[in-house]
């Protein structure tokens, strides 16, 4: 009896290493690359709309590495979180300077130790999955939390004359896994 209460003990425990297993990897970004993700168009809806949605603080800063300053998140490239808006933004990122390397113009937001990124896609999809274009009005799109994301790709209608970008982030959920609006304009 003893041998047989211990066979079941062992095997209950060897199915519940199985279970969490499984709910890890069910949660994990790797779960996401099994569904064929579709790239992240902007989203129709108004600047207003974007300031009106509920908003939230996450436990960390947020940083804007980009390829026109650095792919260090410090100081230069650090978001400010504006409890007012509950938003965290940046402005006037210099994109009329030369490039740090030849890749297209791009960005990411993420934490200063790189753990939590949000952005269009997971890393595995190609650059064109994760570019969109930036409106004359500005453009919104969703962004999803990602353990690392593909770099967000941009591109200006070909009339501009821009020389910086503004872009502003809103966390719109408390999940473990946040998601997020990101509104960003050029001048």
């Amino acid at each position: 009896m003893k041998l047989f209460l211990q066979s079941k003990t062992s095997l209950l425990l060897s199915f519940g290493l199985l279970l969490l297993c499984l709910a890890y990897w069910l949660t994990s970004s790797a779960w996401q690359h099994i569904w064929q993700i579709k790239p992240t168009s902007p989203v129709q809806s108004s600047l207003d709309q974007f300031q009106q949605t509920r908003g939230f603080r996450l436990g960390y800063d947020l940083y804007l590495p980009n390829s026109f300053g650095s792919w260090t998140p410090n100081v230069d490239n650090r978001m400010q979180f504006n409890a007012q808006s509950n938003t965290y933004q940046i402005s006037n990122i210099d994109i009329s300077t030369a490039q740090i390397d030849d890749w297209g113009a791009r960005f990411k937001i993420a934490s200063i130790d790189w753990e939590n990124e949000f952005g269009l896609a997971p890393s595995q999809v190609t650059n064109e999955q994760s570019k969109f274009g930036i409106s004359q009005e500005g453009s919104i799109l969703h962004l999803r939390h990602y353990v690392d994301s593909r770099d967000m790709y941009f591109e200006l209608p070909n009339e501009s004359k821009a020389r910086y970008i503004n872009v502003k982030v809103k966390i719109t959920s408390e999940q473990f896994h946040p998601t997020a609006l990101m509104y960003i304009e050029y001048h």
